[in-house]
């Protein structure tokens, strides 16, 4: 995964992969992708974006189980 420079968004991206596919909190993410490549991960904005992914991930999680719930009911 590479943008131009390799910084903003492919820290980004890759710490949300972190997030989506490891589980980790937003923050441990964006935290991991900085220490193995300094700089990365460039603006408040593009943290708050992993926040903002890492929240909705968690949302559709608690909607699905909701979802679940309901049906064992029936």
């Amino acid at each position: 995964m590479h943008c131009y420079w390799g910084l903003g968004r492919t820290g980004t991206m890759l710490a949300v992969c972190l997030v989506a596919l490891h589980g980790l909190e937003a923050n441990d993410a964006v935290r991991e992708i900085r220490r193995r490549r300094p700089f990365s991960v460039e603006t408040y904005e593009q943290e708050n974006a992993v926040r903002q992914f890492a929240q909705s991930l968690k949302s559709d999680a608690t909607k699905d189980k909701l979802l679940s719930d309901d049906e064992t009911e029936k």
